[in-house]
């Protein structure tokens, strides 16, 4: 499932994960108000939340990293992803596929600095070198 939550505004989308974000998260939910904000902005920065109840992403989605990194490579210029230690390889997953994307992994505890960072250009978490 996925919630918008109420600190989105602007070219900043922030979001929360629970249980599996399916294609159906991203058609209805996700790309209406992605597509929003890139047809108003110059580029889109994502603070996506893993709750501790996020189980993954639904391989056959357009949340698939490959998918998702065709379809928002060039338009998405920020994603944040804070959740437990075992959601690092799929950040990393996401980075290697959008190499003009900057992206990084924060903690579950560092939601609020994966905040500043998409808003500020900040510190990164976990930066990977490979993305952006």
């Amino acid at each position: 499932m996925l919630y918008v939550l109420p600190e989105t505004t602007g070219d900043i989308l922030v979001l929360q994960a629970s249980e599996t974000l399916t294609e159906q998260d991203y058609t209805e939910v996700f790309l209406p108000l992605y597509q929003q904000v890139a047809e108003s902005q110059e580029g889109v920065r994502i603070a996506l939340y893993l709750d501790p109840g996020f189980q993954g992403i639904d391989e056959t989605s357009s949340w698939e990293p490959q998918a998702f990194a065709t379809a928002h490579n060039t338009s998405l210029h920020y994603l944040a992803i804070s959740g437990a230690e075992q959601w690092k390889g799929l950040t990393q997953s996401y980075a290697t596929t959008m190499p003009q994307t900057n992206v990084s992994y924060f903690g579950a505890l560092q939601f609020l600095q994966a905040l500043h960072w998409i808003n500020e250009d900040g510190e990164a978490g976990e930066l990977y070198p490979f993305g952006g």
